[in-house]
């Protein structure tokens, strides 16, 4: 996943990217966002801003970055669901999907491409997302001393199934 601003936000310094992993339904989705995304020299450090904890506005965007990013993939899904049913491209061993801006990512290896091929014929409705558990990581600012960049905002949220625990 390459770490640059997102263009087509509100916000010019801010960023989003996501990635999803697809088969018959979602495997996974992982999602990259801050509210700011700046060269290090044009924030005033405050290492007090490091511990802040989400608000409740802050976490209704975190809330509409999962849902639309979600939609995002589960309509590139469909396409490609539309694309798969169509017989001539059985020699396909991976597909990834991704838009413009680049802003997210839809992947499907061959084994769960060859899982989508299965179903296909039998479900053309749109992509189902299932339940399952969603992680959130949250910090008010990171320092990415390599790029020489801030995120602020910066937040992490990883879904997919539940990993089984054993007893």
């Amino acid at each position: 996943m390459t770490v640059t601003p997102l263009e087509s936000s509100n916000s010019a310094d801010s960023l989003l990217k996501w990635k999803a992993e697809f088969g018959r339904e979602l495997e996974s989705c992982v999602l990259l966002g801050a509210t700011s995304f700046q060269r290090n020299d044009t924030i005033s450090s405050i290492h007090e801003e490091y511990y802040k904890s989400l608000t409740a506005d802050e976490l209704k965007l975190r809330v509409m970055w999962m849902i639309s990013s979600l939609f995002a993939a589960s309509a590139r899904h469909c396409l490609l669901k539309q694309f798969v049913d169509n017989n001539d491209h059985k020699m396909l061993c991976s597909v990834v999907i991704v838009d413009a801006s680049k802003q997210g990512r839809l992947w499907i290896r061959q084994e769960l491409l060859e899982e989508l091929r299965t179903c296909v014929n039998s479900s053309m409705e749109k992509t189902r997302v299932p339940a399952l558990m969603v992680k959130l990581w949250y910090v008010s600012m990171l320092e990415l001393p390599e790029s020489g960049r801030v995120m602020q905002g910066a937040t992490l949220v990883i879904i997919g199934w539940p990993v089984p625990v054993d007893p």
